[in-house]
């Protein structure tokens, strides 16, 4: 069972190796392309939009500003 592994794996390899060559190139997303970036105060990573940010920050503050709907507990 372990060779028929080996073998899809190098098959599947293959598939990807080929299909990279023929895709187009990726469109860029709004997100890239908004022109206002606001830096993170704790760490200066940018984002194209304020709400973006205001998210970004309760990862480093550890807020929960969101509340579970089945008990009185901050969700996680």
């Amino acid at each position: 069972a372990s060779t028929s592994e080996g073998n899809n794996s190098g098959s599947d390899e293959n598939k990807s190796d080929a299909d990279t060559g023929t895709q187009p190139p990726k469109k860029k997303s709004a997100y890239s392309l908004a022109p206002n970036r606001v830096s993170c105060p704790y760490c200066h990573r940018k984002f194209p939009w304020s709400s973006s940010l205001r998210r970004h920050v309760l990862t480093h503050t550890g807020q929960k500003p969101f509340k579970c709907p089945h008990c009185p507990h901050p969700s996680d």
